[in-house]
């Protein structure tokens, strides 16, 4: 049976179908981007938004969550971020650029040698760990919650292996040059950029949060910020006034409590010593403007930070037995975030 053969065209032919290839694909490419582009509206650029175009973007933003269907490119997740400025502050057009890029941006600073230092720290301290406990194969647990305060233990490095030292040497030398030779860092902000969020961060008049509702960045004055949250702190159904710091009576509270389930048993050690904090940090509260009801004298959504707090480890601890009975009701509320 004979062997197929194949057929080639001259060079010149495959070269102009390759050029016209190209060509098409270019095309249809540009004819993409002016149909997406067709369908943005003039406003749609705007960092500035006013009350119903928000209120619009707010919708469509709550219609996609319930629908499941794709949001359109006017909603505020395929635009940047929309800038709200309620205060007396006028912004110009580079601090509306570094706000739009949102929140969560981070730009980039000159290293930190202490910070990374102390990375490297707990990466090796990790790398330790994991060699020095790898014959248990099982992590035994010294109560049913498994609530311990954070271990600073170290391995030593007598117990370790010369690979894992040599590792760490290398690690650690490789990490000084590179700081050693970086002499510039590339900024991913544009200078202009940069003085207007140096100016921003220096402002103390101004407070900026983000709204309640819609992902939008609200810019407000701090007086108006403070009156909105004295406002609710003065509501006697909800808060009350104290007139001593309950903090010392609370600590101790906690440690007769504690120290009697020691006693009987139910707690152990580490879970005594996790229940009761040594530094605990003041619970505080702030406010994420509403916007979406009132644009101009917006009412402020509560949010009360309790993390290290005095009570966040009894959070814990009772959130462990509660948390299998809500699972077996019919109906409940999970928090995803």
């Amino acid at each position: 049976m004979a062997a197929p053969t194949r057929t080639w065209q001259p060079s010149d032919e495959r070269s102009s179908e390759r050029s016209t290839t190209t060509k098409s694909w270019r095309l249809g490419r540009q004819q993409r981007q002016t149909a997406e582009t067709s369908h943005l509206s003039p406003r749609s650029s705007r960092r500035n938004f006013d009350q119903e175009e928000y209120l619009q973007v707010v919708n469509q933003a709550s219609i996609q969550d319930q629908t499941g269907e794709p949001t359109t490119p006017n909603s505020s997740r395929s635009s940047p971020n929309p800038v709200i400025n309620i205060s007396n502050h006028n912004l110009d057009e580079e601090e509306i650029k570094v706000l739009s890029r949102g929140l969560s941006y981070v730009p980039t600073a000159p290293p930190n040698t202490f910070l990374l230092k102390t990375e490297l720290y707990r990466f090796f301290r990790k790398i330790r760990l994991r060699y020095y406990f790898r014959n248990q194969t099982t992590r035994q647990r010294s109560s049913i919650t498994g609530l311990r305060e954070p271990s600073t233990f170290f391995p030593p490095t007598y117990a370790m292996s010369h690979k894992i030292l040599a590792f760490e040497e290398i690690v650690t030398f490789a990490v000084d040059r590179t700081l050693d030779q970086r002499k510039f860092v590339r900024l991913n902000l544009p200078k202009t950029e940069k003085k207007a969020l140096m100016e921003l961060c220096n402002n103390k008049e101004l407070v900026i949060k983000p709204a309640d509702k819609g992902g939008a960045i609200v810019i407000q004055d701090l007086c108006k910020y403070k009156e909105e949250i004295y406002r609710q702190l003065s509501d006697g159904v909800s808060y009350q006034l104290l007139s001593t710091d309950p903090s010392r009576e609370l600590a101790t509270t906690i440690l007769a409590a504690t120290q009697k389930g020691l006693d009987a048993g139910f707690l152990s050690e580490q879970e005594f010593k996790f229940l009761n904090q040594k530094f605990p940090r003041l619970a505080t509260i702030y406010t994420l403007p509403k916007v979406h009801k009132n644009l101009e004298s917006p009412p402020g959504h509560p949010i009360v930070s309790g993390c290290g707090s005095m009570l966040e480890p009894l959070c814990k601890y009772v959130d462990f037995f509660l948390k299998p009975i809500a699972l077996n009701t019919k109906a409940y509320l999970r928090d995803t975030t």
